[in-house]
């Protein structure tokens, strides 16, 4: 703190990491943001430590660390082709009072945008990443029960994209028929038929891209439990109906972080999400068990279901069972 007779200031250091390479002492490209913060009038304190708070919380999500190990040394990849594309979704703010947010699902993200670059070998360009997605963005992005041609099937090159999803945030059951929906980061959880985006149309929107393959990975339960307990208010656990849908892709593989009604867990201690530190863990070479540089759909989930149901009883206390569904021998990624 600087002080003087007139003025006092604080100046705070944000390290900003860009580029493909996360991590300045691994070879990254490296920018640094001074802020400089005077105080406020009295009468905008109340405000200005508010969005204080929100904004220690999303940089405590973007700021990779030396001491998370998927977050260094990420693989190189094969090159993917100049038409392969990935969506990365992060809900990670919701706006109606009483949902909690999703601590880790920034976080989460950003690594996993790297590793679509670097182990995936997508290029930038070519990746679709969004915050906080509100109904009208999933709506956007994949389209809707009248029509499935959203922005993703505009950018699907026919027969020739591998195409690449990314989820992190809450999902929930409708209450009277307990199918699967995605909760917009502007959903309300008890009106989730009318304010959420349907698995259902997800899937079906999905398959009827002319895309070469499809691979999803959802790091979301659909049981509409959460750390802090019920999305919905007023509701019995027991009165829940929890209906897992089936993708049924055509052409691809869905690998979701738990079934049923179970709940997905955190990671505190590596400031991720359970199971996308282990999907993280398993593209550093964890699956890739045979030695021969390819990771499989198959392999992968083979390696989620040793690794996240035994940590997510020790850590939480809880079962958490990821699920796979699709084509096994669909390959992730290859190695250089």
């Amino acid at each position: 703190m600087i002080k003087t007779k007139k003025l006092c200031f604080s100046l705070a250091l944000l390290l900003v990491i860009t580029g493909p390479n996360l991590l300045s002492v691994f070879g990254a490209q490296t920018s640094l943001r001074i802020k400089v913060s005077a105080p406020s009038p009295s009468s905008q304190k109340e405000t200005d430590q508010s969005k204080d708070a929100v904004a220690k919380h999303q940089e405590s999500q973007t700021v990779p660390s030396l001491f998370i190990d998927v977050e260094r040394d990420i693989p190189a990849g094969q090159e993917a082709g100049p038409f392969d594309l990935a969506v990365v979704i992060a809900n990670g703010n919701y706006t109606v009072k009483g949902i909690p947010n999703v601590v880790y699902a920034y976080r989460d993200a950003l690594i996993m945008k790297e590793y679509f670059i670097r182990t995936f070998g997508i290029k930038p360009e070519n990746i679709m990443e969004v915050r906080d997605a509100t109904k009208g963005t999933f709506e956007t992005l994949f389209g809707t029960v009248q029509d499935h041609r959203g922005k993703l099937h505009d950018w699907v090159k026919a027969g020739v994209s591998r195409v690449f999803i990314y989820y992190s945030g809450h999902g929930a059951p409708s209450q009277e028929t307990g199918e699967g929906y995605f909760v917009p980061s502007d959903a309300d959880p008890d009106y989730i038929s009318k304010s959420g985006y349907p698995l259902s149309v997800f899937y079906a929107n999905l398959n009827a891209l002319p895309a070469k393959e499809t691979v999803v990975v959802l790091d979301a339960c659909f049981s509409g439990r959460t750390q802090d307990g019920l999305l919905f208010k007023n509701v019995s656990p027991s009165m829940l109906r929890v209906r897992d849908v089936a993708a049924g892709l055509q052409r691809g593989a869905v690998l979701t972080s738990s079934q049923g009604d179970q709940m997905s867990t955190w990671y505190p201690d590596k400031q991720h999400s359970l199971f996308t530190y282990y999907f993280l863990k398993a593209l550093q070479g964890g699956a890739d068990g045979n030695q021969d540089k390819v990771v499989t759909v198959g392999e992968m989930s083979g390696y989620l279901s040793e690794h996240v149901p035994y940590w997510a009883g020790r850590i939480a206390g809880k079962r958490q069972e990821p699920r796979m569904e699709g084509d096994p021998n669909l390959v992730l990624v290859r190695f250089n």
